[in-house]
C-alpha cells in the first residue's frame, strides 16, 4: 500500500520524532511504500531519504510578512523562529496556516496516495481533503488531546477552544481509524466525540540488552560513583513538566542522591539557576539534549527515572510520556505524577511509585520508598524485564499498527 504520512515537522525537528519514524520504518518493513510530508521554507521542494527506504518529501511553504510573530500560548508578540511552529500557531497565523494546508493537500493528490496517515490535529484537515476526492484510507494518528493541551490555558484559549472542539469533531468523523497513545487519551477522544474506542499504540521504545559497560561509561562521564543513586529526568525543560519540584525534593534526600537533566529547554536558565538558591549544584548534572539513538544508553545508567508531570491542564493529567517506556525499555523502575495511566503502570504492573507533582515531600518519600527495600526494587526490575519483553516492546505494540493497514488492504475503506 501507498502510504504518506503528514507531519507538522521541518527537517531539523524530523530526527527527533521518535514515533513518526517508528511506525514509519515499521510499516515500510512489513512492505508498504512509505512517504512523509513535512513543512520547509522557501519555494523549491525538497526530497531525501531516512532510515530504510522512507521517503521524506519536504513541502515549500512561502513565508508571509507580518505573519511570522506571534505566540498564543502567552498571548505575547515574541518571535518564531521554526516554520512548524508558524503552523502549529495558527490560531493567529491563518493565512499562513491556509498556505501550509493548500500546498500539502496539493502535494498529496499528486501522490495519488491509497493511505493518508495524519499525525496529530494540525495535519488532520489535510488528510480529510487529500482523500475526499479518491478512495483512499484515512488514518488519524492523534499525539495528544489537542483541545486539552496548554493552547487553551487562559482567556484567549478558553474563547477559541470550543471552535477547535467543533473542528476536531466535524473531522475525527471522517477518519477509517483513530489512533493514540494511551487509555486516557482514547477514552477521552472517544466520549467527546461519540466514535469507537481509538487503537492504542503506545510510544513504546525497542527492547535491547546491553552489558553493563556503556552504563559505566556514562556514570563516570557525569562523575556519579557506583555508591551513589542517580535520578533521572528526560524531556522537555519547560513550565508543567515538574522539574523544579523535583529539584526542590533533592536536598530533602540523602547526600548520595544526584540528579541527572537530560534535554533541553526555555526553562533551563532558571533551573540552573534553581540549583545554585538550593545549594544543589554538585548533585545536579545538566546533561543536554542527547541524540536519539543515544538516549537508552543515558537511562540505563539511572538508577531510577523520574517524571513529575503536572496537572497543568487535562492532557497533562491523562499523559503516558515516552519516559516512562524508556525506562521499561532500560530495565529501569521509575517515580511517576499519579495520574491515571502512569498509576497503572507504577502500581497496577508493579514497576515503580507514585506521587504528588506539586509536593517536593511527596516525591522524596516516593524516591525514598522506590529504594528502601532492595528485595523490592529488584522485583519491579524483574517486572519491567517481562514488560518490556513481552508487552511494552515496539515488535509487539507495532502489530497492532500493521493490522490496521493489512485490514485496509484487505477491505479498501472500510478498515
Amino acid at each position: 500500500m501507498k502510504i504518506a504520512m503528514v507531519l507538522c515537522r521541518t527537517p531539523d525537528e524530523l530526527p527527533y520524532d521518535s514515533r513518526v519514524l517508528r511506525e514509519a520504518q515499521a510499516l515500510a518493513d512489513a512492505g508498504h511504500v512509505v512517504s512523509i510530508f513535512i513543512a520547509v521554507s522557501g519555494d523549491e521542494p525538497q526530497e531525501y531519504f531516512v532510515g530504510k527506504g522512507i521517503r521524506v518529501v519536504a513541502v515549500p511553504v512561502r513565508d508571509i510578512d507580518g505573519l511570522s510573530e506571534c505566540n498564543i500560548f502567552r498571548g505575547e508578540r515574541l518571535p518564531v523562529k521554526t516554520l512548524s511552529a508558524k503552523i502549529r500557531r495558527y490560531p493567529a497565523n491563518r493565512l499562513y496556516r491556509r498556505r501550509y494546508i493548500e500546498e500539502s493537500v496539493r502535494a498529496l493528490i499528486r501522490e495519488d496516495v491509497e493511505a493518508v496517515h495524519c499525525h496529530d490535529f494540525h495535519t488532520l484537515e489535510i488528510g480529510v481533503r487529500a482523500v475526499s476526492s479518491r478512495k483512499a484510507v484515512l488514518v488519524y494518528d492523534s499525539h495528544e488531546i489537542f483541545t486539552e493541551t496548554m493552547a487553551f490555558i487562559g482567556l484567549q484559549g478558553l474563547l477559541k477552544k470550543a471552535f477547535y472542539i467543533r473542528q476536531e469533531r466535524r473531522l475525527i468523523r471522517h477518519a477509517d481509524r483513530v489512533i493514540t497513545v494511551g487509555d486516557g487519551c482514547g477514552h477521552f477522544l472517544a466520549k467527546r466525540y461519540q466514535i469507537p474506542m481509538p487503537v492504542i499504540v503506545e510510544n513504546v521504545s525497542e527492547f535491547t540488552p546491553e552489558d553493563g559497560r556503556p552504563r559505566e561509561k556514562i556514570r563516570a562521564a557525569l562523575e556519579v560513583n557506583p555508591q551513589q543513586k542517580l535520578l533521572m529526568y528526560q524531556g522537555l525543560l519547560a513550565p508543567g513538566r515538574g522539574v523544579e519540584t523535583v529539584m526542590e525534593a533533592v536536598p530533602l534526600l540523602p547526600a548520595e542522591y544526584v540528579l541527572a537533566i537530560v534535554g533541553f529547554g526555555p526553562s533551563e536558565e532558571v533551573l540552573r539557576q534553581l540549583a545554585g538558591r538550593l545549594g544543589i549544584e554538585s548533585r545536579v548534572r545538566f546533561v543536554g539534549r542527547v541524540p536519539r539513538e543515544s538516549l537508552l544508553s543515558y537511562t540505563r545508567s539511572a538508577d531510577a527515572g523520574v517524571m513529575a508531570i503536572q496537572k497543568r491542564c487535562l492532557n497533562y493529567y491523562y499523559a503516558l510520556p515516552n519516559k516512562i517506556f524508556e525506562c521499561i525499555a532500560a530495565g529501569v523502575p521509575f517515580a511517576a505524577s499519579d495520574f491515571p495511566d502512569m498509576r497503572r503502570l507504577a502500581l497496577n504492573e508493579g514497576m515503580g511509585v507514585v506521587f504528588n507533582p506539586e509536593e517536593p515531600e511527596s516525591i522524596a518519600a516516593a524516591i525514598k520508598l522506590l529504594f528502601s527495600n532492595p528485595e523490592d526494587y529488584r522485583q519491579k526490575q524483574a517486572a519491567i524485564g517481562s514488560a518490556a519483553t513481552n508487552r511494552y516492546n515496539w515488535h509487539v505494540v507495532k502489530q497492532k499498527l500493521l493490522d490496521i493497514y493489512e485490514q485496509a488492504g484487505m477491505n479498501g475503506r472500510a478498515c
